[in-house]
């Protein structure tokens, strides 16, 4: 049985902005587990196993310090892979803490970096919203993760999950690419 290339997008919505914080790998759409208001500012965390692609946790939280018991077992794990997307997030609900932290080892990297710089430098009287949206595996020891941010918009997240075989052509698991 051959295993196809496999799209994936993850959109970030940006408060007042039309569409919701969205996901969807291949032909399924994954739905957050937060029943809210569109402009509430909450994280919403989806692990996927790279063996099938199948949704192992989807979890929601407004906390900007804390990773939800369900997500924070994956931190370091091979095999997972993390999509991490703000809804309607406010400048003073940038990652800190402990959710800084599982953000940092499991792969963000630049535009995270610039959106604390910006949000710090500036003030959130002055960035007062942002989107943001990271694709990562969980395992620490990997590369940085794919990541999507603005500060006036909502930012949308694509990549590709394409199968990787051994030697004999025998499947062993999905690694995510971006087109260039």
């Amino acid at each position: 049985m051959s295993h196809p290339v496999v799209p994936a997008s993850a959109l970030s919505r940006y408060r007042n902005s039309v569409p919701p914080s969205l996901l969807k790998i291949g032909d399924h759409w994954v739905i957050p587990s937060m029943n809210s208001k569109p402009d509430d500012p909450w994280y919403w965390y989806v692990v996927v196993s790279l063996q099938d692609l199948s949704v192992v946790a989807n979890e929601c939280s407004t906390s900007t310090t804390e990773v939800p018991s369900t997500i924070a077992p994956y931190e370091g794990k091979t095999g997972y892979f993390l999509f991490f997307i703000a809804n309607a997030a406010r400048g003073y609900s940038i990652p800190q803490g402990d959710l800084h932290t599982f953000l940092r080892n499991v792969g963000s990297a630049i535009q995270l970096k610039n959106l604390e710089q910006a949000i710090e430098q500036l003030g959130t009287g002055v960035i007062t919203q942002f989107s943001y949206a990271l694709a990562a595996t969980t395992d620490t020891a990997d590369l940085p993760g794919f990541e999507a941010s603005s500060q006036n918009h909502y930012s949308v997240l694509n990549l590709q999950f394409i199968p990787v075989e051994d030697e004999q052509g025998q499947f062993l698991s999905y690694a995510a690419v971006q087109q260039e």
